[in-house]
C-alpha cells in the first residue's frame, strides 16, 4: 500500500488537475492513511510481549507496560470463560486483537493474537479484566496461581508511550469521527478545486477585498494553495493530536474540532474561488 501511496501522489501531482488526477490523489492518500494502520498494527503485534515477575504480570506493548498486580486478581480462568466474545472496540485483525469489549458488565482489555476463547487467558480484577494469549496457556494459569500462592507483594508502576496513546486514541470511536470528518472536509477542498479548474480561466482571481470586488489577479494555478492548505492542515492537526492524546484526549480533540473549523473556512473560499 505505502508503494501506491507514492506512485498516486507522484502521478496526481504531475498530471493536470481534473477528475483523473483527483482519482490519483485520493488513491493516495487512502493508501497513506491505510499502511499507517497497518503498519501501527504489525508493530503493536510484534512488540508484544507477557512477563511475570514475582508480583505482577507485565504487558509490553508499543513501548508501553501494562501492569497487573497479582494482588488484584479475583481469578485467572480458560478464554472458554468468556464464552461468546462482543464486539471488540480496537484493532481486531488475524494475529492482532487489541481494545476493549464488555463481559458481563465488566470491560475486558485484549492483549492477544486471536479472539479464540482455546488461546486465550482471562485475568479478573475488581475494576476489569485481562484477555492474553499466551504460547501455553494451561502452564501460564499455572505459574500465576502458583505466585499467587507465595503472597503478595509490590508491583511496579506502569509505563506509557507515544506509540500506545497514539494507538488508544485511535480506538476511541469520537476522535475516528473527528479524524474522518477533517479528512473528508480537506477531500471535498481538494475536489472542488480538482474539478474546477479547467472551467476557470488561465488568468483568474486570487482574491477579494473586504467588498467582495477581486483585488489579486493571477495564474489559475495558484490556487492550489488552497487544498494543498486543507490536506497539508488535516496531516499536521492528525499528527500533532495523536502525539498528544495519551497526555490529554480533550487538547487533541480540540485541535481536530480547530482544523475542521479551519477546513470550512478554506471550502467558502474554494467556492468563491473556483465556482
Amino acid at each position: 500500500m505505502a508503494l501506491l501511496a507514492i506512485v498516486g501522489i507522484a502521478l496526481g501531482l504531475t498530471r493536470e488537475p481534473g477528475v483523473v488526477a483527483l482519482a490519483l490523489l485520493v488513491a493516495a492518500l487512502l493508501s497513506t492513511l491505510g499502511s499507517a494502520i497497518v503498519g501501527l498494527g504489525a508493530v503493536g503485534r510484534a512488540s508484544l510481549r507477557y512477563a511475570l515477575t514475582p508480583n505482577a504480570l507485565l504487558i509490553r506493548w508499543l513501548g508501553s507496560e501494562e501492569v497487573v498486580p497479582l494482588a488484584e486478581l479475583d481469578g485467572v480462568f480458560s478464554g472458554q470463560r468468556l464464552g461468546r466474545i462482543g464486539p471488540i472496540r480496537g484493532q481486531t485483525w488475524p494475529g492482532s486483537v487489541f481494545g476493549t469489549a464488555q463481559h458481563n458488565g465488566r470491560a475486558v482489555e485484549f492483549y492477544a493474537t486471536s479472539v479464540a476463547p482455546e488461546d486465550l487467558t482471562l485475568l479478573v480484577t475488581e475494576r476489569m479484566g485481562y484477555a492474553v494469549s499466551p504460547v501455553d496457556p494451561a502452564t501460564f494459569r499455572q505459574e500465576i496461581i502458583r505466585r499467587l500462592q507465595q503472597g503478595p507483594g509490590s508491583a511496579p508502576s506502569p509505563r506509557p508511550s507515544l506509540a500506545r496513546g497514539m494507538a488508544t486514541a485511535l480506538n476511541n470511536p469520537a476522535n475516528a469521527l473527528l479524524l474522518g470528518t477533517s479528512f473528508v472536509v480537506a477531500l471535498v477542498v481538494l475536489a472542488q478545486y480538482m474539478i474546477g479548474f479547467e472551467r476557470l480561466p488561465a488568468e483568474t482571481v486570487l482574491h477579494f477585498n473586504a467588498e467582495g470586488t477581486p483585488d489579486v489577479l493571477g495564474p489559475r494555478s495558484s490556487l492550489a494553495e488552497v487544498p494543498l492548505l486543507a490536506i497539508g492542515g488535516w496531516l499536521i492537526s492528525t499528527v500533532v493530536g495523536l502525539l498528544v492524546a495519551g497526555r490529554s484526549a480533550n487538547a487533541a480533540q480540540l485541535i481536530w474540532l480547530g482544523s475542521i473549523a479551519a477546513e470550512l473556512v478554506l471550502i467558502v473560499t474554494i467556492l468563491r474561488l473556483v465556482p
